[in-house]
């Protein structure tokens, strides 16, 4: 996708295989750089918490599947 290496004096955006200076991109450009990296960061808690949830709700198939086992006699 993208990545922003800002470690660098000029920071140089990776993109699709090609690197482009930040500095030679247009304020649109840099605005939909900035977007994307702002998704990105929104989405990363929401993976964690899909997972989380995804986890919870196995657990509670798993108890409900014990539940509705008929004990052993």
């Amino acid at each position: 996708m993208s990545e922003v290496d800002e470690t660098e004096e000029n920071p140089v955006l990776n993109f699709n295989g090609q690197e482009y200076p930040i500095a030679d991109l247009t304020d649109e450009q840099k605005y939909l750089v900035n977007q994307i990296q702002d998704i990105e960061n929104q989405l990363s808690p929401l993976r964690a918490k899909t997972h989380q949830l995804t986890r919870a709700k196995e657990g509670f198939v798993s108890d409900l599947e014990a539940a509705l086992t008929p004990p052993e006699e």
